[in-house]
């Protein structure tokens, strides 16, 4: 099912007037424009935590006014167990050469390295002593040539590195990303597909009772949002897959980049872990080890950063929609009760506790409410879901 939105009127986005600077100030003297009207805001005490992680959380608030804005959504229903939801920006279809010809790379990178480091090793020990000596002094009188080159692709890399920065669009944060918005394109793509093929004949239809709730959401969403160009630009498409699974996720590109490019880092240490261990049996061992650390003190300290910072994104993104934020604590507590997986071996994982972000949330929720006053929402309802829920569970236990 194609349903057209058009001119989605009162778009509630964050604007420019003052600029907040950080820690404990106090945001003052907000004006509220809609249409022709003028509303002073309230006082916010700020603190450096949750939706303030940018130099300006609320610095003036317009409401646009009959604008017209044309997205597209498909809508495909779920059952209320299931959420499986994929969120993209559709346009022409792209061969994902770049990406494909990277992983490729990568593959015959790291076992060139391996093959090369213990070639050089078995070289290396069946020098004669006096052959040997000569090279070990071959190096000792270049050693500042060959400081000189290795301090040179450093410096490219970092230069490299630095060149590849931007900003987030709503917390400002610096970010590394490898991938231009064409190869980001080709990546969405190519897992769009396979996602399409993985879940065939899973997909609901639009003709699912729940299509009007998923339909309202996200129109809700996307009409709250429209100051975002990176929401008002492109078409959502939304697949919701009828599967016992419960996940919804949107590509992380900024994850991909950066450990692409620790991948390709990690093949010059893996070359060498080769070429120094004077064994096959050891190499195998300090590659895997190598891994382990990688894993455990980079890859999923970093991945539930990026969970916690989406967690924050979309509150604000969803108090600028209207939608009753303290939902959002009730259905971490929810997940964390009935998850049957142990939440003590946090170090292991890619996400955060669910216990953890509710908590986290629950500090957040008081100024998403702010957002939303702010934003012109209607009263948020006196029966709080937080109170319901623990009163529900007190008459259980």
């Amino acid at each position: 099912m194609l349903i057209i939105v058009r001119a989605f009127r009162h778009s509630c986005s964050l604007g420019r007037v003052n600029q907040l600077h950080t820690q404990s100030k106090l945001i003052s003297n907000i004006e509220l424009h809609c249409r022709s009207g003028i509303a002073k805001g309230t006082t916010i005490n700020g603190n450096v935590r949750g939706l303030q992680t940018s130099q300006t959380l609320l610095s003036g608030i317009r409401c646009l006014s009959q604008r017209s804005i044309q997205h597209q959504l498909i809508l495909i229903r779920r059952q209320p167990q299931e959420c499986s939801i994929r969120w993209f920006h559709r346009s022409q279809r792209h061969q994902a050469q770049p990406l494909l010809l990277l992983m490729v790379f990568k593959s015959i990178a790291k076992i060139s390295a391996v093959i090369s480091g213990r070639a050089f090793r078995k070289w290396r020990t069946s020098l004669p002593q006096h052959k040997s000596e000569s090279i070990t002094e071959t190096v000792k009188r270049n050693v500042w040539k060959i400081a000189g080159a290795v301090a040179s692709l450093f410096g490219l890399g970092l230069v490299y590195y630095y060149s590849h920065i931007e900003q987030t669009p709503i917390t400002n944060r610096k970010r590394f990303l490898a991938l231009n918005s064409k190869q980001l394109a080709d990546v969405i793509e190519v897992e769009y597909e396979q996602h399409l093929k993985d879940f065939e004949g899973l997909i609901l239809p639009t003709s699912h009772p729940l299509h009007e709730v998923v339909e309202r959401i996200t129109t809700s969403l996307l009409k709250g949002n429209q100051d975002l160009h990176q929401i008002r630009d492109k078409t959502w498409t939304i697949h919701v897959v009828n599967k016992d699974i419960k996940n919804a996720f949107v590509l992380p590109a900024e994850q991909i980049s950066l450990f692409e490019f620790l991948d390709l880092f990690m093949i010059i240490v893996l070359g060498g872990i080769w070429a120094i261990l004077p064994n096959d049996g050891l190499a195998i061992v300090a590659t895997w080890f190598k891994n382990k650390v990688v894993e455990l003190l980079l890859t999923m300290p970093y991945s539930r950063l990026l969970e916690t910072e989406a967690d924050e994104v979309g509150l604000q993104l969803a108090a600028k929609a209207c939608l009753d934020v303290r939902e959002s604590q009730v259905f971490w507590e929810t997940m964390s009760r009935n998850s049957p997986v142990t939440e003590d071996l946090v170090f292991l994982s890619t996400h955060p506790t669910h216990s953890q972000r509710a908590k986290h949330l629950e500090e957040l929720i008081p100024q998403a409410i702010r957002v939303r006053e702010y934003c012109g929402c209607a009263p948020l309802p006196i029966r709080d879901p937080r109170t319901v829920e623990a009163n529900t569970l007190a008459e259980a236990g």
